[in-house]
């Protein structure tokens, strides 16, 4: 009686989960160098990426046959380096000298500090690349605003007044880079407003009420995702000549049309004078520290399309307080002070609110 025959047969069906198994344990993904653009337009690497792996699995199917054939239990697996992917393009691709948007802002009869700290804090965004799929952070770009990245000493909004801190001025770069992600169509995550209406971002054509970005770090940030499939660049121009700040957000087109839609509400009349005493100035002295502004509350609409067709909505809401107009007034050494050489000066009597225009500075 002959011996049985056996066959044995190679079959890609069960092979195929075998080596989706072994792709999913090799797979390392290539990771992205940071860059940035320097003035000359060159690139610059700052943090070096690293190639990725990952198995070449018609290569191992091809591998396994021959092993098969020959006899062979031992099969060397192909690995395949991945490139990071900005490694592979050319300018001709990164399109850097494409203009996506811009957003402008002026800032006419800014002081000369408030000037200096414009042109440091832009600095440190121009040239910044944010790759596909990545979320920008003005606060993580800029770093902390003291004096020993380059800010000086400007007038800084705190909560119920303004007041000297280093970094006056910063707002202009947030709320400049605001408006060009703004027109860009590119999802805005984080956005705050200001506490009270800002005359520098209602300056110019297309700056409505509200159109603005403010900073606190770190507390509150400006943040927005490239969710394209490209890299952008953020390219500034800063004229001190027609004291304008622009950024450009430059890459390949992206095909999107935005339109702006803007609301306000009627203005809310700023509340009485405000006077406190300081021990800053000379007994008597006077010194206006905020001008009146009118509260007011607006929505800046944002619609953003592509070929027609509504990609999506939103709205940047802004509820802007009444401002008093504040002075400080220098006080005797006994404490007592007299505000009546300020200009406009009206007694809290005429306000119904009981005090003398003459007030202790334990009082007040």
């Amino acid at each position: 009686v002959a011996a049985p025959e056996i066959r044995m047969n190679l079959s890609y069906g069960a092979f195929e989960p075998v080596a989706r198994e072994i792709a999913s344990t090799v797979r390392v993904s290539a990771v992205e160098p940071k860059i940035r653009v320097d003035r000359d337009g060159s690139i610059v690497p700052l943090i070096e990426g690293t190639p990725g792996r990952m198995i070449d699995t018609e290569g191992l199917w091809t591998r396994v046959q021959e092993a098969f054939d020959s006899g062979s239990n031992l099969v060397n697996v192909p690995i395949v380096l991945l490139k990071p992917e900005i490694t592979q393009l050319g300018k001709e691709k990164l399109q850097f000298d494409n203009m996506i948007s811009e957003g402008v802002s002026l800032y006419w009869g800014s002081s000369e500090n408030r000037i200096h700290n414009i042109d440091v804090g832009s600095r440190l965004i121009d040239g910044t690349v944010v790759p596909p799929g990545e979320t920008f952070s003005f606060n993580a770009t800029v770093g902390p605003v003291t004096e020993r990245a380059g800010f000086v000493e400007g007038l800084v909004i705190a909560p119920d007044r303004t007041e000297p801190g280093v970094g006056g001025g910063i707002c202009q770069v947030s709320t400049t880079l605001f408006r060009a992600v703004f027109w860009a169509g590119l999802p805005i995550n984080e956005r705050w407003q200001h506490v009270y209406r800002v005359g520098y971002y209602e300056l110019g054509s297309s700056s409505p009420p509200g159109f603005d970005a403010a900073i606190w770090q770190p507390a509150q940030d400006l943040t927005f995702t490239n969710d394209t499939p490209h890299h952008i660049y953020i390219k500034r121009v800063f004229d001190p000549e027609e004291e304008a700040l622009t950024f450009r957000l430059m890459g390949p087109s992206i095909g999107r049309e935005v339109e702006l839609d803007a609301w306000q509400s009627e203005e809310i009349e700023p509340p009485p004078m405000r006077v406190e005493p300081t021990t800053e100035l000379p007994a008597g002295e006077i010194e206006k520290t905020d001008g009146a502004i009118p509260g007011l509350k607006t929505i800046v609409h944002r619609k953003v399309l592509i070929n027609g067709r509504v990609l999506f909505k939103d709205n940047f809401l802004s509820s802007f307080v009444p401002w008093p107009e504040r002075w400080v007034v220098g006080q005797a050494e006994d404490g007592s002070f007299d505000p009546t050489a300020i200009p406009g000066y009206v007694s809290p009597e005429a306000h119904g609110e009981g005090a003398s225009s003459t007030t202790d500075a334990a009082e007040s």
